[in-house]
Parts: structure tokens; C-alpha cells; sequence
């Protein structure tokens, strides 16, 4: 399955980074800004379809 979209994002003073599939899944990552080095892999799946991430502000 393809990454279709990817975003590097801040929840709450933590980096991630966002990576939708092709199948309606999203796999998240903690993510080390001084090293690069990705944590705790979790997978959501939000449906069937492609999904584009976008940034928002709230």
C-alpha cells in the first residue's frame, strides 16, 4: 500500500508525523527533532478511501 499523504505536525508541545495510506489508514509517529528518529508506531484506520492530510490552526 502507497503513502498517499504526509505531514509533520505539533499536538500539545509533541512532534508527529502523519502518514495516510491509499486504504483509509493513518499511521502516526512520535517523532525526535534532534535525532530524526521515529517512536511508537500506531496505526487509525479513518475508512476506505484515500485520505490528504492538511494543516489547520484552532
Amino acid at each position: 500500500i502507497i503513502p498517499r499523504s504526509i505531514l509533520m505536525t505539533t499536538f500539545e508541545g509533541s512532534y508527529y508525523l502523519l502518514c495516510a495510506l491509499g486504504d483509509g489508514a493513518l499511521f502516526y509517529f512520535g517523532l525526535d527533532l534532534q535525532t530524526g528518529a521515529l517512536s511508537e508506531r500506531k496505526k487509525v484506520t479513518l475508512g476506505t478511501q484515500p485520505t490528504v492530510l492538511r494543516t489547520f490552526r484552532s
